[in-house]
């Protein structure tokens, strides 16, 4: 079993100067927090580079040397990265170094190839030949299993693939995990076995030939050998050009993948785009009518003087009409008590009115002479004139929908800088890709798609001309056995061994086959149920590629999955093939619940000390709170880091 002990990076991407990552000894779950953009996928990607000498992005492309030294090292002149990994492998103790420098030391490297790189591995302090470490490194840790060790959580959706029975990407994830559960091994004793038929029955046509009576059955059975030899190395050439078509078609469909992402947000970016047009033109309608609103703005500032002279000279005012509108009454009352005087009647009513009243009436009569003087006459005037003109000049404020506009354009101008910010963002995500570039890259796939499907048809056709040829070279073989002598019947039987350990290891493989799908279906399928929070979801079934498909408690299959429930699918995967694989080791896990809702994501960390003895995960505290983490895993929680910002460029491990 693989055990890691230590990991040491100097220089390497945000990580500035040498940090280690410290492993305890017990099983558990190691824990490295951050935020997002502070380096935890540069720590899985350190892993991944100190074994096999290179590193990817999220988009599965290779990055390059230039992009993954630290910045500040670089400009301070510091031009080499390297990582350092020491691990426990079969009771002895190793340190793999990889580092990446200039090939000239006084240059600032500025593209890939301006690098080489250097690696050594030791073995308890031994260093192992350069020739050598390949070879011990294949055994400790293979390549074409890492994706079961070293994943992005966000790529997990790959695993949907094995679901898909004609699926690029799952051919190639199968062929993966029946490494992992030893399969190449019975696979490559199989064609051993084949060869070894081959050749007997070469050997038998060779036998024949010495004998007068087999010679001309021998010398048909040399030449069909032969031809099947001939055959066999068009068919293996058809073979190799169909894997480089598949790598280069796979290679396509990342890239396209990639590149339709892209497309996505560009069109996005358009939209982006056409709205921010849209919202500047309603920015300059608003600006358009405060400009309206303000033409008369000047007469604001008097509105407040304006109101204190009309209340002022309207009081004044109102007392003057008052006492002019007086004056006309009592003019009409005058007249009427003249009239009662000289008739002495009251004209109202027509009682007479007596000698003593008229003294009285006659006093009221000259109470009601006053009247207004020029000068209040004059002041009446001109109050009412002032009046006049303050109302023409005071105008209606339109303060208040002047700051709505001006509020309404500020919430323009946010929604404006959001939506170019975002736009920045899609830019720096699309850097380097356009438009066109997709549609060769689709035109591409199309006519390696073609070409492939013409490929697989020549083989067909090839293995048939050769099933042909084995055929008849078994009817020659048969023949010969009839007409030859001893050392013919020897060779015949060397061949019929050979067949039946190719048949026995062919029934092998189908069994182990179909043993390991069997117990990866259980194994998946308990840890699944622990997993999920749906009741319904019964259990799993697996498919010839290593698809699982969720079950009901009816029998009928889930067929639409939402992508947090695909996510515990894989994740029961991987816990199911670590079970069971001849080769285990740790599991390093990127953002491995991002996908996952809150009620999903307290199962899998209570679940992940059974997947694996030694697991490592890079989260941030939304994605992973460290209570939760701490209730959850308890003394399965061996050790937490986190990743501290000290600037834009340079991320600290600090040890919790």
């Amino acid at each position: 079993m693989l055990k890691f002990k230590r990991l040491d990076i100097k220089n390497f991407g945000p990580f500035r100067g040498e940090q280690t990552i410290e492993f305890p000894n017990q099983q558990g779950v190691t824990i490295v927090y951050g935020q997002n953009g502070r380096g935890k996928t540069t720590l899985l990607n350190a892993v991944r580079y100190v074994l096999y000498g290179y590193f990817i992005t999220r988009g599965s492309k290779e990055l390059e040397f230039q992009k993954v030294i630290n910045t500040d090292a670089l400009e301070i002149g510091e031009y080499e990265f390297s990582v350092t990994l020491v691990f426990i492998y079969g009771g002895n103790e190793y340190e793999l170094s990889r580092v990446a420098k200039p090939k000239d030391s006084s240059k600032k490297p500025k593209i890939h190839n301006d690098y080489e790189q250097e690696f050594f591995l030791k073995r308890d302090g031994i260093i192992i030949p350069i020739s050598d470490t390949e070879r011990v490194l294949e055994q400790i840790m293979p390549e074409q299993v890492s994706r079961f060790f070293l994943f992005d959580g966000e790529l997990l959706q790959e695993y949907e693939e094995l679901v898909a029975k004609k699926s690029e990407t799952g051919r190639k994830i199968k062929e993966s995990i029946e490494r992992i559960l030893g399969l190449p091994l019975l696979t490559e004793s199989r064609t051993i076995m084949q060869i070894l038929k081959q050749q007997a029955q070469t050997q038998q046509a060779k036998t024949a030939q010495a004998n007068k009576s087999t010679v001309e059955v021998g010398t048909h059975l040399e030449n069909k050998t032969k031809e099947r030899e001939e055959q066999q190395k068009e068919l293996d050439r058809l073979l190799q050009d169909h894997k480089h078509m598949k790598k280069q078609k796979l290679q396509l469909e990342i890239e396209l993948k990639k590149n339709k992402n892209a497309l996505s947000l560009l069109d996005e970016k358009d939209q982006l785009e056409k709205s921010i047009d849209a919202e500047l033109k309603k920015q300059d309608i608003k600006y358009e009518k405060i400009r309206e609103s303000m033409i008369d703005s000047w007469r604001w500032l008097l509105n407040d003087k304006l109101e204190l002279l009309l209340d002022k000279g309207g009081k004044e005012l109102s007392q003057l009409r008052t006492k002019e509108a007086e004056r006309t009454i009592s003019e009409d009352i005058k007249r009427s008590l003249e009239e009662a005087i000289s008739i002495k009647k009251c004209p109202t009513c027509e009682q007479d009115i007596e000698n003593s009243l008229i003294e009285k009436l006659q006093q009221k009569i000259q109470n009601l002479n006053a009247k207004l003087t020029d000068e209040e006459i004059k002041r009446l005037k001109y109050l009412s004139s002032l009046q006049s003109k303050v109302k023409e000049i005071k105008t209606e404020t339109k303060r208040n929908i002047v700051f709505e506009l001006i509020n309404d354009i500020n919430d323009i101008l946010i929604d404006v800088n959001d939506k170019r910010d975002k736009i920045k963002e899609i830019k720096e995500l699309v850097e380097g890709i356009d438009e066109e570039k997709t549609r060769k890259i689709n035109n591409d796939l199309k006519n390696i798609d073609e070409d492939v499907i013409l490929l697989e048809e020549g083989i067909r056709n090839q293995e048939k001309v050769i099933a042909d040829v084995n055929y008849d070279i078994e009817k020659l073989s048969d023949r010969l056995k009839s007409l030859g002598n001893k050392d013919i019947q020897k060779d015949k039987c060397r061949t019929e061994l050979y067949e039946n350990l190719h048949k026995l290891f062919d029934k092998g493989i189908a069994e182990y086959r179909d043993e390991l799908k069997n117990r990866i279906q259980e194994d998946a399928t308990i840890l699944f149920q622990s997993l999920t929070t749906e009741p319904e979801y019964t259990g799993l079934r697996i498919n010839d590629n290593y698809g699982l498909t969720i079950v009901r408690n009816d029998g009928n299959d889930v067929l639409v999955r939402s992508a947090g429930i695909e996510h515990i699918v894989a994740l029961s995967l991987m816990g199911a093939l670590q079970k069971n694989a001849p080769f285990r080791g740790p599991i390093i896990m990127d953002s491995p619940f991002g996908r996952l809702d809150d009620e999903h994501a307290p199962n899998v960390v209570s679940t992940l000390p059974i997947m694996a003895k030694q697991i490592v995960l890079l989260v941030f505290k939304k994605e992973l709170t460290p209570a939760m983490a701490r209730e959850k895993l308890q003394t399965k929680l061996i050790s937490e880091y986190s990743l501290e910002r000290v600037s834009s460029s340079f991320t600290q491990l600090e040890k919790k």
